[in-house]
């Protein structure tokens, strides 16, 4: 059976259709009943990238766990590319959007983007009182 990309955006469309967000490389080890090859995964990701330029889903780089709306990371975890629909995440957490459908192809992170303008909104008061704080222990 061939599993190019066209498989996968087909397979991760479906599965979109009945969750709002899902791990890639957890849905394609689940339908391989193994661990993925890199070229399988890189079909994948190259599926997941097409679907967010497409605007049918956003992509973001999170912790399983924040995918699965815990609020904390586990010890050890690693990011993994997810797809949601949910717009409530991605708004959550901006800094986390990897691609979108305003973002075309090659974009990339950079200071300019709207998402780390926005995740630097959010972030910055929380970073300015760890500094302080910091600033206060380093005194004593």
């Amino acid at each position: 059976m061939n599993r190019g990309t066209a498989f996968w955006r087909e397979l991760l469309l479906t599965r979109l259709s009945s969750e709002p967000t899902i791990i890639v490389r957890d849905v394609v080890a689940e339908v391989l009943e193994r661990q993925p090859t890199s070229s399988e995964m890189n079909a994948a990701r190259r599926a997941s990238h097409r679907i967010a330029e497409a605007g049918e889903a956003v992509l973001m780089s999170l912790y399983p766990s924040q995918a699965r709306g815990e609020d904390c990371s586990r010890f050890g975890e690693r990011r993994a590319s997810c797809l949601t629909t949910d717009d409530a995440l991605a708004r959550r957490l901006p800094f986390c959007v990897e691609r979108s459908a305003t973002q075309k192809p090659g974009w990339w992170k950079d200071r300019d983007s709207e998402a780390f303008k926005q995740a630097s909104a959010v972030a910055g008061p929380e970073l300015e009182a760890a500094e302080r704080a910091l600033s206060q222990l380093l005194r004593r």
